[in-house]
């Protein structure tokens, strides 16, 4: 009889965590039955972003090369959204959620459009498609994971991309350039120990000299940031890219992959501005640093039974939004500084001596990256001071503080 127990009760156990198991946010490998819907709203909505062949276009002066370069490209790009259409595993997405608002979905790329586009072998390549609470995609971009060590990562390159998305940057150091769905290069993370090293995005610099008598142009330059251990920028470096002329034709579409193009409409959003709504997101969340006051700590008090709370940091941010003709983007956060919640407590030891902690952050700094259109990584760094004050004596401690927040 104890042994049929012991069978019931194993078996209860075991599809308990098999229930646990299977509630996990995030899923690697979904069944057959799954797959014909995602594949179809996903089709559908990779579809919509193929450019019509009346759409304006752009006048491109080359940065290496005095040729102007006119040439109607629709077709080409919308060859390449067919291309990353066709060679999507669907079967090994990922999926999970961002924040209150947004989930994502990550599906692999085949590895045979490396070889097409003249990609790094060894590089990763992934659709990630943001999505409300309802599952309408509201994003889409391409992600190319490029390991440091130049060793292939295959799927594991993918969800270090998924786990970016949960604010954990990967473990070796790597980069992650990201493109819209035509190819275009939009911006890239550099990544050490888990820490953002460097950043890169195209900006516009004003041109005085124009082309023609009815062009207006505009100078564009991949501006890099790199960042150190703790955050706080080091060195900035700056490359003139090409120029781009309104009204003159052509447009800056090629079959390559990670082309250094501006948007259409001079990389600006462009559209009709009676049609841009603007509003604001705030963002708040917390984190906790344990105390360094210990019984066995030299520098400390003597006593025992000291039982010291953590240190409750808050942190808050707004998030700029802008629908474009119906495109949600973010384009700028603005970043308070972090706060500690009770700054001044009292910590009473168990023979009733008291002890009096301060504690504070000093040497603060703050940066924000695009992963998507309208996710963002959002980076609090510092240092945590706290000082103890006890009768007869006081001493004070340090250690590095670092939030990220993906919003």
């Amino acid at each position: 009889m104890k042994t049929i127990q012991k069978i019931i009760t194993s078996l209860v156990l075991f599809l308990s965590l098999t229930s646990l198991t299977s509630c996990r946010k995030e899923i690697a490998i979904y069944a057959d039955e799954d797959v014909s819907e995602i594949v179809s709203k996903v089709s559908s909505w990779l579809d919509k972003q193929k450019q019509a062949p009346n759409s304006s276009s752009i006048k491109i002066v080359s940065s290496n090369s005095t040729e102007t370069k006119l040439a109607s490209a629709k077709s080409t790009s919308n060859s390449i959204i067919d291309m990353f259409k066709d060679n999507l595993e669907y079967n090994q997405r990922l999926q999970s959620d961002i924040n209150k608002k947004h989930n994502y979905i990550i599906i692999p790329i085949k590895d045979d459009v490396k070889s097409k586009k003249n990609i790094e072998s060894f590089s990763s390549l992934c659709l990630i498609l943001i999505t409300d609470k309802t599952g309408k995609i509201i994003s889409g971009t391409i992600a190319c994971y490029l390991p440091k060590d130049g060793k292939p990562k295959g799927y594991n390159g993918v969800r270090t991309v998924a786990d970016i998305f949960k604010g954990k940057g990967p473990a070796d150091s790597g980069m992650v350039q990201f493109m819209d769905v035509t190819g275009r290069f939009l911006h890239e993370i550099g990544f050490k120990k888990g820490k953002v090293s460097s950043y890169a995005e195209i900006k516009r610099k004003a041109n005085n000299q124009l082309i023609s008598s009815q062009s207006e142009c505009t100078n564009w330059y991949l501006i890099t940031t790199y960042y150190d251990q703790y955050g706080a920028v080091i060195s900035e470096s700056s490359r003139y890219i090409g120029t781009t002329c309104i009204g003159d034709g052509g447009d800056c579409n090629g079959s390559e992959l990670r082309r250094l193009c501006p948007g259409e409409g001079g990389g600006g959003g462009g559209g009709d501005e009676s049609q841009n709504n603007q509003w604001e997101e705030s963002i708040n969340s917390s984190s906790s640093e344990s105390g360094f006051l210990t019984d066995d700590s030299p520098s400390g008090p003597a006593g025992a039974g000291i039982i010291e709370p953590p240190v409750e940091i808050n942190h808050f941010a707004r998030k700029k939004m802008q629908s474009i003709l119906g495109a949600d983007v973010c384009y700028d956060v603005v970043i308070s500084p972090a706060q500690i919640m009770n700054p001044s407590i009292v910590i009473v030891r168990s023979n009733g001596t008291t002890v009096w902690r301060e504690a504070c952050l000093i040497a603060q700094s703050t940066h924000w990256h695009h992963l998507t259109p309208v996710s963002v990584w959002i980076e609090w760094n510092g240092t945590l001071k706290v000082d103890y004050i006890w009768y007869g004596g006081a001493n004070w401690q340090t250690r590095p503080h670092r939030h990220v927040r993906i919003a």
